[in-house]
């Protein structure tokens, strides 16, 4: 017998095989009809509607299993169409029956925990060895983040997906993700190279599971329309484990966009006219939305002695630092494209391919009234194939360096706006840059160097965008 168990109000699927009517009559034996079923996952919200799962009979004769839901003892429905749509929550069982021409019954039933909304409900449950519990999110969920009515919703029309999933247990859990569709399911962490292992939620701890919609349609092949989105959580330990989810959210999102940037293209030069640059319909190749997401983007300490730091500001601009208390250092963010080799783990660039770009633009701010020194940044593509773009100059310097601290007329209205930009349309016209490198970017990395020792100083990137 294969059984889930129930712990702190959380109902967990189980799979009870009763068998019945062991007395004589008609048929080549006296045995009962053996029904099995199971679903893929243990715990919905009401109004989802909840395909079953057909059950199997093993019998001499040729059989199929009717089904009924009840909640208790009272039956609720009849199942006639494969599908079962709670209308308020508690504890149900389906119960499959078959019947033998001998009247020799055989029956397994199937329950299930219906909460009123998966989302910010606490899932407690005591797993067993080698079982699982499961956590869909279906319809509702669904509905509520594409702002639509069919309960469904296509991988490659967002650029990125995430839930915020607090662990309340006592030990770390990894969380795997399926995603569930008319004719297949896609389970995220059988991926290769996703190196999903490395993606466990801490005890008492939030993280952010999210993939970018380039990784669920080209790495992940998801196809078609997705009607369920499946949390779970395997013990493949010998002893029980207790754990308490809860899903926070489910956001499907779009880069931020802007309409429209405009800023010198070169620094001012004596008896020669400044000229502008002026960009439409730009879209962000990172986000940092998620309570955790910081965890997707990799700070290195090239060298020194320093901190390198990353944060969210509260109108949710990205915020890098250097600490150079201890010293000079030069430091690094890196932000992966979803086929890095990093995995999902750390995947954060929403567009690898950018060949087709014309322009890649980082806008950033210095904070006011403090000094830079000789600070240098510079923004860096990575490939695994070819290398580093160091000799990649901005053509505001003419450098793969922008001496940053002491432009101030760059931007028209603020001072201490500073725009960091690769027309990589003309680079690649020109062979400075080949379109094979832009079209396989394996991570974007801002690099920030020579700083004045003694404080932490920092910059506010307003995006990274490209059109």
């Amino acid at each position: 017998m294969k059984q889930f168990s129930k712990a702190g109000g959380g109902v967990l699927l189980s799979v009870l095989l009763l068998f019945a009517g062991c007395g004589g009559g008609g048929g080549g034996n006296n045995s009962a009809p053996v029904v099995s079923a199971e679903l893929p996952y243990t715990v919905a919200a009401v109004g989802d509607t909840i395909v079953l799962p057909e059950a199997s009979v093993e019998d001499e004769e040729t059989l199929t299993a009717t089904a009924a839901v009840y909640k208790g003892t009272e039956k609720v429905a009849d199942v006639t169409d494969g599908t079962f749509t709670p209308s308020s929550a508690g504890d149900y069982t389906v119960r499959y029956t078959a019947t033998d021409s001998a009247g020799q019954a055989g029956t397994a039933e199937i329950s299930l925990h219906i909460v009123e909304n998966v989302l910010n409900t606490a899932i407690t449950a005591t797993i067993p060895a080698g079982e699982s519990m499961e956590i869909r999110l279906g319809s509702g969920a669904i509905n509520a983040a594409t702002g639509e009515t069919d309960g469904t919703f296509s991988a490659g029309d967002y650029d990125f997906m995430y839930s915020d999933i607090a662990n309340g247990g006592t030990e770390a859990v990894t969380v795997g993700t399926k995603l569930v569709g008319a004719s297949s399911t896609t389970d995220l962490t059988a991926i290769e190279g996703s190196l999903y292992e490395n993606m466990s939620v801490s005890a008492s701890a939030t993280k952010t599971l999210r993939f970018t919609g380039e990784y669920l349609v080209n790495k992940a092949g998801v196809t078609g329309d997705v009607s369920q989105v499946v949390y779970f959580v395997e013990n493949g330990g010998d002893a029980e484990k207790s754990v308490t989810l809860t899903v926070k959210n489910f956001v499907l999102g779009e880069a931020e966009t802007v309409d429209s940037l405009h800023f010198k293209a070169a620094e001012s030069k004596e008896g020669v006219e400044d000229t502008y640059i002026d960009l439409t319909n730009l879209k962000s190749v990172i986000d940092v939305r998620g309570e955790t997401t910081l965890d997707y983007i990799r700070k290195v300490k090239v060298s020194g002695q320093g901190e390198v730091g990353a944060s969210v500001t509260e109108d949710g601009k990205l915020r890098l630092t250097v600490d150079t208390t201890a010293g000079a250092t030069t430091a690094q963010w890196h932000f992966f494209s979803w086929d890095s080799i990093v995995g999902v783990p750390e995947q954060g660039l929403l567009k690898r391919d950018l060949s087709q770009a014309e322009y890649l633009v980082m806008v950033f701010e210095r904070d006011a009234g403090v000094s830079y020194g000789d600070a240098t940044i510079c923004m860096l593509l990575q490939s695994d194939d070819w290398g580093v773009s160091w000799s990649l100059p901005c053509p505001y310097q003419s450098y793969n360096n922008m001496w940053f601290a002491n432009i101030t007329n760059q931007d028209e209205e603020n001072e201490n706006l500073v725009y960091y930009y690769f027309p990589l349309k003309q680079q690649i016209e020109d062979e400075v840059i080949q379109s094979d490198w832009c079209a396989n970017v394996d991570s974007l990395q801002i690099q920030m160097a020579a700083l004045p020792t003694g404080a932490e100083y920092g910059i506010t990137v307003h995006g990274i965008y490209w059109c």
